[in-house]
């Protein structure tokens, strides 16, 4: 499930309708998770710009979790330097190992599964919602 940003801004608002789909999506006595990709600078950004993050007293049948994932754009820069890697023929296999750890393409890969691992574990082992953000 995914849910829009409410707009909380520096000003701490209310998205009562935020909260009213989100707590009306949980069968009773369950809770659910709000697993945030963005990271602490992304955040604040956002609630400086009118977004944010939902404040946890607003969600009491929510747990926020934080799983740091970098946006399309870096993702995009990261994998044109392994795909520049891989294409020359004429490196060695230091250099090429030395291009592969600076397009820093594995480190994406394991924020990306890790944020997957744990989507999966709340889902499978405790049967929770999420929204992702």
């Amino acid at each position: 499930m995914r849910s829009s940003q409410p707009l909380v801004g520096t000003t701490g608002r209310r998205c009562k309708e935020d909260e009213r789909v989100l707590n009306a999506s949980l069968r009773p006595g369950k809770k659910g998770y709000i697993i945030d990709t963005r990271s602490p600078n992304l955040i604040q950004m956002a609630k400086n710009r009118g977004g944010g993050c939902e404040p946890e007293v607003n969600y009491s049948q929510w747990k926020r979790v934080h799983r740091p994932v970098e946006r399309h754009t870096a993702l995009q820069e990261s994998l044109c330097k392994l795909v520049d890697a891989c294409n020359d023929s004429r490196a060695s296999m230091d250099k090429w190992l030395s291009r592969l750890e600076s397009s820093n393409w594995l480190g994406h890969v394991k924020d990306i599964l890790t944020c997957a691992c744990l989507t999966a574990q709340c889902v499978d082992k405790e049967g929770t919602l999420l929204v992702a953000v």
